[in-house]
């Protein structure tokens, strides 16, 4: 019915509204685009009028990714809601950009029609700091300590060592994909990261030290000493950060102020 579907229409704009990244919905059966936030419009080059006439079939990519690859990918989707896919690919925009964005698609039937709701995140940044990163990951992957690169702008982790994922407790996939900000907050800086980060390239060359005690996941309390250096690369600003296992030395050092004291 027309309640029905201005229902419908609402929910999907309140969902897209609600996401950081460029989000779309299309129709599953149709392939056509239902409705897109204003990110998705920007980075697509065009007004959600024309968004709104397009379909994914019809966005250029350099794969060659075609209307019967979606509705295999969307098949796929369908049968293995409410899981969510992410891949990564170059999307040719209509002014000629290429974007490298990471996609994330999700089946969601709402109201028995299955509609495919999609998040594009713009990884330019991330890759432009590769080869930076790669330079370092040997010695980033063999210090004991953990290190991890921040990018000022997106704040996004564009590295971590091991190390740095046995001191969080955390996989991999779930520390690059939430960011600094979904971290512990006695184990990294979190308010006021955006504030932090550029006095740590405003130091620049210098770093910043800090010093703070976390509680581990095990449970034990541990004290680090945190170095903080920006680094610019490729036009952008990076922080790394490392952060030196001092608990012993400040258990010394408690030892001895109790003997000098006695």
């Amino acid at each position: 019915t027309e309640k029905a579907a201005g229902e419908l229409k609402t929910r999907l704009r309140t969902a897209l509204e609600l996401s950081t990244d460029a989000a779309m919905v299309v129709d599953a059966r149709s392939l056509a685009f239902l409705d897109a936030n204003e990110a998705a419009c920007a980075m697509l080059g065009m007004s959600l009028a024309e968004v709104r006439a397009r379909g994914p079939a019809t966005m250029r990519r350099r794969d060659g990714t075609g209307a019967g690859d979606f509705h295999a990918l969307y098949a796929q989707l369908i049968e293995r809601s409410p899981q969510a896919l992410t891949h990564e690919y170059d999307f040719l925009a209509e002014d000629g950009r290429v974007i490298p964005v990471a996609a994330t698609r999700q089946a969601l039937n709402l109201d028995g029609r299955w509609l495919i709701f999609i998040t594009w995140r713009d990884i330019s940044a991330q890759l432009s700091a590769q080869p930076l990163v790669q330079q370092f990951k040997d010695a980033f992957d063999q210090t004991p300590d953990a290190t991890n690169i921040i990018d000022v702008q997106t704040l996004g982790y564009v590295y971590v060592n091991e190390p740095f994922l046995r001191l969080v407790g955390l996989p991999r996939e779930r520390v690059m994909s939430g960011g600094p900000l979904s971290m512990p907050r006695d184990l990294v800086v979190v308010d006021g990261l955006q504030a932090f980060l550029q006095s740590v390239v405003a130091s620049h060359p210098h770093a910043q030290v800090r010093e703070n005690t976390v509680t581990l996941p095990d449970g034990r309390q541990a004290s680090f000493e945190s170095h903080h250096q920006a680094i610019h690369s490729g036009g952008r600003w990076l922080v790394r950060s490392t952060r030196v296992d001092v608990t012993r030395r400040k258990q010394q050092q408690r030892h001895l102020a109790r003997i000098t004291a006695a």
